[in-house]
């Protein structure tokens, strides 16, 4: 025969012409890229090995035909290995025969259950396999009908050869081929679906022709063959017939030319010299020097098989354009939910297409997402929560907060569309809703029908990275007590779920009332330690019956690890106690952990009632004492209420850092991991900044893998980024606002806010009162004082008794006050000094008598409310402070007490009347500038926020041109006004004062001022002018001078 072999289709052109029968129309072995003339022709020597997986009946027939066909593109000169279902028997390389045995290895093709762990070890044998070859061409060639993990292909990658091909073949439609077209192209190979017999021998014939480039014209000889068309074997001389390089750079084959020479022919005419035959054929070409570059074999790859690569190529440079562009569209998304609330209709083009319903427009086949999407619009995913809303629709504040929100999400579209045209890596983008959960989704694509029957759609605010984007970093401990059989299926759920909120971030416990349950302390948040704990989980399936004592226990271990946690370097921002329970909380509960759970150590106790003894009043209370929340969960539909404790942290704030996630395994990518990140959105419009919901775009490691440090830039991203701590945290008001109706905490039973200032106040009253009997008893009974008492000094002579008590957060001692004497007073106090050895001093004696008579006042004050802490007296006079109980200063607070009294904003905001006060420096010589700024500091110091000041210098230098309200940021703005000012030996007074009267008009206009007492303070070191005495004469000021320096007393 004289044939030409097509490679594009196969067929054969044979001259003379011969005619086939009609049933050997569809046989496979007559595609002429199957012929080993053409197999010997265009492949070089090669090693195969072929792995087999197969698990459904329904592709047992194609998987048959497809090994079929794969071992006739194998020749004499080749080795393979076939591997089926993870054979437990090691692959070893055979030589091939022609024709081959395939009968046996046909029938081993027999369906068998998924594992994940045999594929892996069957690829890596057959990698193993082919690593000490030395044949031309070394490939895997993988077949299956079920997903392979990114895990799997992970480890096939790390390591692997570069010299060694794999190629993926799938037999289910219904595959997403990401992960296996992922491990062809990470070995230059491909990957070729396979779903009939019509297109398969040209997908599975590819392999061997993207290996080198046909750069050779010479003859090759095949071995001697059997002839399918006739009896007899066959010896073929072909030459490869190559695209010319003007059309096709790659001189792609167009197909092999060959020539038939009858063996049994010759030998009838009695050749003797057969055997050059297959010597020829023997000696065929050595291994080709050149390999097609990544760049040509990506030509060579049909369209659907094509490894899609990014614009950008570096790690950095895509980690940069994502941030940028979450970083925009949040911006976008908090503009317009302002825009939403202000207009009656939405502004935007407010498309609502429902995953659920098919309705989304533009949706195809999208073979880089596997699925059919639309990329020019988005749709809405909705939780079950967001769809009851929505469907049922109403007047209610939650409907129309729903409604806006969509609107407001929809005016996303414009900027993702925009970041996905540009083959960034921004694979998904997506707002997630944060009260409803719904997920707003860029490219649309739809949910399974079944998930949209049964309303079993994800909730992306159940996962732990969602909660590591919300949530401020914390410490939590989850207690479960399923002391009862109430509610046992709902509980373990609800602890499910919070286990889901402790992200990468935080670091997380779980323990089991009386199985003392947990994991060796705090541990970080990571995927294993949270699966660990939803393990744990799952062996409760039993009530545990503990006991109230068992449930102390428990948590007082907890707040053991708290309080060992406190003292570390590594504390979270938050320390959170979540406590599950079916039982009805003794009060016993509640005085323990309130004597262990300090103020100092704070906390958090968010409390969960399960069953019918759900409505727990001291859980409630347990929750309410330590500034937590109190819910009850009767139904699985209640779980949602377990993830809100962590929005009653802490406010939302605009950190303009872009979090990224751990990876996981995005919903709609299959198994595909990847990586979010993410920006909370705020309603910047609200009394703080609330949490609207996520902006965030996905990434997945398939991406991240093509581009330079991709993958190692991104987990480094993910494992070392922190979050810095919220700097405002939610006051009791604030957790009081963000409480559920049924969970608002109760005023104190034994004390309002009302009664505990009236308390103060008269406390305060009464003290007051019997000082001043005190006091006129001590003057007219000189050295005699009317009463009883110990003297006691903070820093000398303490009482005994000292104690840590929690609302002083130190040690006191309450059976005594103690003064803080100043360093004014030239007095040494020793541990035998009494009230007798300040005889000498009548004025200071008087007082520090007088101030005895509070002592029982301000016992009794204590012991009415824990509330009131300090209490204390300061003396005008003699400047010494009297405390009530009793504390024990430090060293370093002793050698640093503030000598006087009065220069304190307390005292003076009591001492005195508002006033308004213009302070007028007059420097004149270097030696007593420093003098002069400190009494003019001091005077500052009297300040207090019911005043109003100024302050300027005579060299027409003045800190505002009116009045201030000497806030403490006033006062410091003052006191470095003070500390820069020069010395001006050439100065105006009488300007000054002219200055003066300007500003005190000015803030008569503005109503700066307190309108009760005007003062003007001149501090000076020189001698005032009389012209200075006339200026001032009708202009009513109060005028107060202070002479500092040599000329003090001499003007």
């Amino acid at each position: 025969w004289t044939r030409y072999l097509d490679a594009g289709t196969g067929f054969s052109r044979i001259f003379p012409g011969t005619t086939m029968a009609p049933d050997q129309s569809r046989n496979l072995t007559l595609d002429s890229r199957l012929s080993q003339a053409f197999v010997q022709t265009v492949s070089p020597q090669k090693d195969v090995v072929i792995v087999v997986d197969i698990t459904m009946v329904t592709h047992q027939s194609l998987m048959r035909q497809a090994l079929s066909v794969l071992l006739q593109t194998l020749s004499p000169r080749d080795q393979v290995a076939v591997i089926v279902n993870g054979d437990p028997q090691p692959p070893q390389l055979s030589p091939v025969t022609v024709p081959f045995p395939v009968s046996d290895l046909l029938e081993r093709l027999i369906p068998d259950d998924f594992s994940q762990e045999r594929t892996k070890s069957a690829l890596q044998e057959g990698v193993a396999t082919l690593q000490h070859s030395s044949a031309c061409i070394k490939a895997v060639l993988y077949l299956t009908d079920h997903t392979v993990g990114m895990d799997t292909v992970q480890s096939i990658l790390n390591g692997l050869p570069e010299d060694i091909q794999i190629f993926t073949f799938t037999f289910d439609p219904n595959i997403n081929p990401r992960i296996l077209k992922h491990l062809a192209c990470s070995s230059d190979a491909s990957w070729e679906p396979i779903t009939d017999d019509v297109t398969m021998v040209s997908r599975l014939t590819r392999y061997y022709g993207m290996h080198h480039p046909l750069n050779e014209s010479a003859v090759r000889w095949t071995s001697i063959v059997p002839d399918s068309l006739s009896t007899g074997d066959l010896s073929s001389g072909c030459c490869a017939v190559p695209r010319p390089v003007m059309y096709d750079p790659l001189q792609s084959l167009y197909g092999v030319l060959c020539v038939d020479i009858s063996v049994d022919k010759l030998q009838h005419s009695g050749a003797a010299d057969i055997n050059v035959l297959e010597t020829k054929a023997s000696s065929g070409p050595t291994c080709p020097v050149q390999r097609y570059t990544k760049a040509e074999l990506e030509q060579l790859r049909p369209e659907e098989s094509k490894c899609n690569s990014l614009e950008v190529s570096r790690g950095q440079e895509l980690r940069e354009f994502m941030e940028r562009a979450v970083r925009t569209t949040a911006g976008a998304l908090e503009t317009a939910a302002q825009v939403v609330k202000l207009l009656p209709t939405c502004p935007y083009i407010n498309t609502q297409y429902d995953s659920c319903t098919d309705t989304t427009p533009g949706m195809v086949p999208d073979p880089r997402y596997h699925q059919p999407v639309s990329n020019g619009t988005s749709n809405i995913h909705l939780t079950h929560q967001a769809r009851v809303l929505y469907s049922n629709g109403s007047n209610s504040d939650s409907y129309k907060a729903l409604l806006d929100s969509l609107c407001m999400s929809s005016s996303a579209e414009i900027d993702w569309v925009s970041v996905f045209q540009q083959n960034s890596g921004a694979r998904w983008q997506f707002f997630i809703d944060a009260p409803t959960g719904y997920t707003r989704l860029y490219p649309s694509v739809n949910d399974p029908p079944e998930s949209c029957q049964d309303g079993s759609s994800t909730d992306p605010r159940s996962q732990s990275w969602y909660a590591g984007m919300t949530s401020p970093a914390k410490d939590v401990a989850i207690v479960v007590d399923p002391a009862l059989d109430y509610g046992l299926d709902i509980m373990k759920a609800a602890a499910k779920l919070a286990i889901n909120t402790v992200s990468k971030y935080d670091t997380g416990q779980l323990l089991v009332a009386r199985q003392q349950l947990h994991s060796n302390g705090f541990q970080q948040g990571t995927d294993t330690n949270r699966q660990a704990w939803l393990e744990a989980v799952d062996t409760i399936r039993l009530p545990t019956h503990s006991s109230t004592q068992d449930l102390i226990s428990t948590i007082k271990a907890v707040i053991q690890d708290f309080s060992t946690k406190h003292q570390q370097e590594d504390t979270k921002c938050f320390f959170v106690l979540l406590l599950l329970t079916n039982r009805h909380l003794d009060l016993a509960v509640l005085h323990e952990t309130a004597r262990v759970n300090t103020p100092h150590l704070g906390v958090r106790i968010f409390t969960f009632t399960f069953g019918q003894l759900a409505d727990d009043p001291v859980a409630k209370q347990l929750a309410c004492d330590s500034k937590g929340s109190w819910a009850m969960v009767k139904t699985m539909q209640d779980l949602h209420l377990i993830r809100e404790y962590y929005g009653m942290l802490s406010p939302g704030e605009h950190v303009g850092n872009v979090l990224w996630s751990e990876a996981y395994n995005f919903q709609y990518d299959g198994e595909t991991g990847g990586t979010t990140g993410c920006l909370p959105v705020y309603n910047v419009s609200s009394e703080y900044l609330s949490l609207l919901g996520l902006s965030c775009v996905h990434v997945d490691e398939i991406d991240l893998q093509g581009v330079t440090d991709g993958e190692e830039m991104f987990a480094e991203q993910t494992t070392t980024s922190t979050k810095q701590c919220p700097t405002i945290k939610f006051d009791e008001e604030d957790v009081q606002k963000l409480r559920r109706p049924e969970a608002k905490c109760p005023a104190r039973i034994s004390l309002t806010a009302t009664d505990l200032r009236s308390l103060a106040e008269q406390s305060v009253r009464q003290a007051a009162e019997e000082f001043e009997i005190g006091y006129v008893v001590a003057q007219q009974t000189p050295g005699v004082c009317p009463f009883t008492g110990d003297f006691y000094d903070t820093c000398k002579k303490l009482p005994t008794s000292f104690q840590k008590v929690p609302q002083f957060q130190r040690e006191v001692s309450r059976k005594s006050p103690a003064f803080h004497l100043p360093y004014s007073m030239d007095i040494t106090v020793g541990e035998e000094t009494t009230l007798q050895d300040f005889t000498s001093n009548q004025t200071l004696y008087q007082s520090l008598c007088a101030s005895l008579g509070m002592d029982s006042t301000w016992e009794v004050a204590l012991q009415q409310s824990q509330y009131i802490a300090w209490q204390f007296y300061g003396d005008q006079t003699s400047r010494f402070l009297r405390v009530f109980p009793a504390l024990n200063e430090t060293q370093e607070q002793c050698s640093n007490k503030i000598t006087d009294l009065p220069i304190r904003t307390w005292f003076s905001s009591a001492a005195s009347s508002p006033k308004d006060l213009i302070i007028t420096l007059d420097p004149h010589y270097a030696e007593n500038l420093s003098l002069l700024k400190t009494t003019a500091n001091a005077l500052i110091a009297t300040l207090t926020r019911f005043d109003f000041a100024n302050i300027l210098t005579t060299s027409a230098q003045q800190l505002v041109p009116g009045m201030l309200r000497a806030f403490g940021d006033v006062r410091t703005t003052m006191m470095q006004f003070v500390n820069q000012t020069e010395v001006s030996p050439n100065t105006d007074l009488t300007q000054s004062f002219a200055k003066v009267q300007g500003i005190l008009d000015r803030a008569l206009q503005s109503s700066n001022t307190t309108h009760c007492v005007t003062a003007v303070v001149l501090i000076t070191d020189y001698v005032i002018q009389p012209r200075v005495l006339e200026h001032l004469r009708g202009k009513g000021l109060r005028v107060f001078t202070y002479t500092v320096g040599p000329w003090a007393d001499q003007t």
